[in-house]
């Protein structure tokens, strides 16, 4: 093959993968403005407005109310994903300059779903890069996409899918760190290992699992003071993007982030509400440990639950094996790509594992360890590559995942804006009840319907959840706001 015909395949590759993305972002964006505003968004962004104000102040040297507004952000509870906020606040503030009024949540529900997408090119990359097969990523990224759950939580849930993203993309340069341990490696996952965190604490957990890994993948290929240098690095550099990315750190950034941790924590624990799985209610700080798997096994097409298992099996035998059979100065490893699977298989044992046992509260599904979603669909392609050899047996696998898309692509459509009810069949053969729309989001078609209904007829409305029906009333016009008291 000359270079002129690899050249005009190349590009012809580049244009197949751009129009895929631009596909996927299309599907999302007209359905953007249907889904109503979670009671998490409201808490977010009142918090995250203070910390924006605080940086403007600072930018445009406007000290007049600047102690004012930061004794505010060090005397209340700072909740988390602070950055999330500011970037939305900024892209508010940027279509104001060009003319362009978008409500703030509806912002918000563009930037999360355009992070998403971002994230999606990044595992795109990830599984082409570990497997060199294109048509296993093409394949992970539209499990992932059409799953029902995660394609509606991609535009409202700003917090666990707002973390799988920025984890996602982490992990992107996290397998690049693995091969190659450089200067511009460590500064980039760096910056994101800090925004993982800035997104989730528990961001810390994974940012320790990459160093021991680091630890257990050095091959003298330095010297060990080159190594110890470039590890100092790794955490110095993650500790300064993480004061950079949260103002309330920048002035006695020590003290504030222990105040950070324990205020979380401590405002976590104190937001009790009623779990409904498998029939029963529970206690958000007393679910039983089966919380999250149950909750996994019901949520997720059975086709993928099972193909996990089949892949996540062998997988463990297999370096288990290398672990018992280890000689003097080998590792349970053979190249870069078996110490990426392994960083897999144990990432989602400690986080799963971690989370049943040790977790105090547990909240509205598995929605705290979405972001191992994509981690598991890598066990789905562990399956299809085992049995590459037999090539009726993969082709009929593949194409069975293809009608699993297909049909979740037509399910989607089908129940669009509902697609967080989703359960597979499980819950038909065994017939429990769970909590359907823990965030309230189903307030906002209530209002729609009877706005529908009736043309010039006043509601008085109201509610016995937990949920507060403000944020998604202040989605309607100022017309049909004054049609209904509270």
């Amino acid at each position: 093959m000359n270079l002129n015909n690899f050249n005009v395949i190349r590009n012809l590759d580049t244009l197949i993968i751009f129009l895929f993305f631009i596909s996927l972002s299309i599907i999302g964006f007209l359905g953007i403005g249907d889904y109503g505003v979670s009671i998490d968004e409201i808490a977010y962004k009142n918090d995250a407005y203070l910390q924006y104000e605080f940086i403007k102040n600072l930018l445009f040297i406007n000290f007049s109310n600047i102690d004012e507004i930061y004794n505010e952000l060090h005397s209340k509870s700072i909740r988390l994903p602070s950055f999330f906020y500011i970037l939305v606040f900024l892209v508010n503030d940027v279509l104001k300059i060009i003319n362009i009024s978008l409500d703030l949540y509806k912002i918000s529900h563009l930037v999360n779903f355009t992070l998403f997408i971002s994230a999606c090119f990044c595992f795109f990359k990830i599984v082409e890069n570990n497997f060199n097969n294109k048509l296993y990523a093409y394949l992970a990224v539209l499990i992932l996409f059409t799953t029902p759950r995660f394609f509606a939580e991609s535009f409202y849930n700003n917090r666990d899918i707002y973390f799988l993203s920025i984890y996602l993309i982490n992990l992107y340069f996290i397998k690049k760190l693995f091969q190659n341990l450089n200067y511009k490696n460590i500064l980039i996952y760096s910056f994101f290992a800090a925004l993982c965190i800035n997104a989730r604490l528990f961001g810390i957990i994974n940012f320790l699992i990459v160093f021991i890994f680091l630890l257990l993948e050095y091959d003298k290929k330095f010297s060990i003071r080159k190594f110890i240098y470039f590890l100092s690095l790794k955490i110095i550099l993650t500790i300064i993007f993480m004061i950079l990315l949260n103002p309330l750190l920048w002035f006695d950034p020590f003290s504030n982030f222990i105040n950070y941790i324990f205020t979380d924590l401590n405002e976590t624990g104190t937001i009790e509400v009623t779990n409904l799985i498998l029939g029963q209610t529970y206690s958000s700080n007393n679910s039983p440990w089966f919380f999250y798997i149950v909750w996994i096994l019901f949520t997720i097409p059975l086709l993928y639950i099972v193909s996990i298992l089949i892949g996540l099996i062998p997988k463990c035998y297999f370096f288990l094996k290398n672990l018992f059979y280890l000689s003097d100065g080998k590792n349970i490893w053979s190249n870069k790509n078996e110490l990426f699977d392994l960083f897999i298989v144990v990432s989602i044992f400690i986080y799963i594992f971690g989370m049943s046992r040790f977790g105090s509260v547990k909240y509205d599904g598995w929605r705290h360890l979405y972001f191992l979603y994509p981690l598991m669909i890598f066990n789905i392609l562990f399956m299809i590559d085992y049995i590459k050899k037999y090539f009726f047996l993969k082709n009929l696998v593949i194409f069975l995942f293809i009608l699993n898309i297909v049909y979740n692509f037509y399910w989607i459509k089908k129940n669009h804006p509902y697609q967080y009810t989703y359960f597979n069949y499980l819950n038909n053969i065994i017939d429990v009840k769970f909590d359907l729309d823990y965030w309230g989001l189903s307030n906002y078609q209530v209002f729609k319907y009877l706005l529908k209904i009736t043309k010039n007829t006043k509601f008085t409305v109201g509610t016995i959840s937990f949920n507060d029906l403000m944020p998604n009333y202040l989605l309607l016009n100022e017309k049909d706001k004054k049609k209904f008291l509270f």
